[in-house]
């Protein structure tokens, strides 16, 4: 409601088309997460762009984990994931031979100790999908796996922004 001057008024819109869609990647909003994100993964994906097995570590849920792995396969054509999650649920929707789920469960008790077992497993190039909260943890865990090649982000989503929009911005760099 507006005002006029005999009082109360009721405003009208007229609307001559309805809303163009966005592709959600032109929306800026998560632009300075997805650079730093990208920024950490440049290098890590040329030195593991060919490597047969990743580590994927996943604190918090994915949320579109059948999305997700589908363009981690094929940006890793390669390559098999070991997934280590807290919460299996999500995971069930997407199987594939090339990935193997392992439950760890939640809290620090349990991933205290996947930290300590990963320590003496052979080391692979490994993403650690933290939270946001628990970056910092994160970060400290992984100095435990120096060989494994570790890189801690905060989502799936933000690693897989992260990697599309390195991915389309290759072609513009070569050209120039």
């Amino acid at each position: 409601m507006a005002t006029g001057d005999d009082g109360l008024a009721e405003r009208f819109w007229l609307i001559h088309r309805p809303p163009t869609t966005r592709h959600p990647q032109s929306i800026p909003y998560y632009e300075p997460i997805v650079r730093h994100a990208a920024k950490q993964l440049g290098s890590w994906m040329q030195r593991n762009r060919n490597a047969n097995r990743i580590r994927l570590l996943l604190l918090p849920p994915a949320g579109r984990w059948a999305e997700d792995m589908q363009y981690l396969l094929q940006t890793f054509p390669k390559a098999s994931f070991d997934a280590y999650v807290a919460d299996t649920a999500e995971t069930q929707q997407f199987k594939s031979p090339r990935t193997q789920v392992n439950h760890v469960g939640s809290g620090p008790k349990a991933w205290g100790l996947l930290a300590l077992r990963l320590m003496l497993m052979r080391p692979a190039p490994t993403l650690f999908l933290a939270g946001e909260k628990q970056i910092r943890t994160a970060e400290l865990l992984s100095l435990l796996w120096p060989m494994a090649d570790p890189i801690v982000l905060p989502t799936m989503d933000d690693l897989v922004t992260a990697m599309r929009s390195m991915l389309a911005e290759e072609p513009r760099d070569r050209n120039q």
